[in-house]
């Protein structure tokens, strides 16, 4: 649970200079709790996973040509 509590203040500590701002849409890397954290601080704003990371994430479940 630390390790929870540390994500989340990090992902608040990323958060705070966006404050006062208006945020409509936040592409991420899936930081654990940085999700939560922008869905907290701006409600209204529409979470994306980066497409980059999705693809990255996704070439393990890829067979591998080597054999």
């Amino acid at each position: 649970m630390a390790s929870s509590l540390g994500k989340i203040s990090f992902s608040i500590a990323l958060t705070t200079n966006l404050l006062g701002q208006d945020v409509l849409i936040a592409c991420i890397d899936d930081l654990k709790g940085l999700s939560d954290v922008m869905g907290i601080l701006y409600p209204k704003t529409q979470i994306q996973q980066c497409m980059v990371h999705t693809v990255y994430c996704s070439i393990k479940f890829l067979p591998s040509m080597n054999t």
